[in-house]
């Protein structure tokens, strides 16, 4: 297996794992998603 084919399975490993979280933890993971958005907008000019 290259070393390209490697990485991208990787990344498809990972990327997995972090879809089964939000399957399985949805509650969870939206608030983490609101938490990230309200936190990147107190630094705007509407978040002031």
């Amino acid at each position: 297996m290259g070393i390209l084919s490697s990485t991208i399975s990787q990344l498809a490993r990972m990327r997995l794992w972090r879809i089964e979280a939000w399957v399985e933890h949805p509650v969870a993971s939206q608030r983490e998603v609101l938490q990230d958005l309200v936190t990147s907008a107190q630094y705007t000019v509407f978040g002031r």
